[in-house]
């Protein structure tokens, strides 16, 4: 919703002024933050990401220690990251 989107750039604008300890720092990322500049809108997704499918379908209590391994290499692979 736009209301998510304004309170979460705020959150980011105010989370890097609080890091910034010049007050002449802080002038330059107040005019390079502009608070309604609008965070890029969330992916619209129908129904679970193929990821999300696969932690569902992923029972622990019946997997052996390497069906386990075997799993986690597979949502790393599903998530980008393997």
């Amino acid at each position: 919703s736009d209301l998510a989107a304004v309170i979460t750039r705020a959150q980011a604008v105010l989370e890097r002024l609080q890091k910034s300890e010049q007050s002449g720092t802080l002038t330059r990322l107040a005019d390079d933050l502009p608070l309604f500049t609008a965070a890029p809108a969330p992916q619209a997704t129908k129904g679970p990401s193929e990821l999300e499918q696969a932690l569902e379908d992923i029972n622990p209590d019946e997997m052996t220690p390497k069906d386990a391994l075997e799993a986690l290499y597979a949502l790393k692979k599903l998530s980008g990251n393997g």
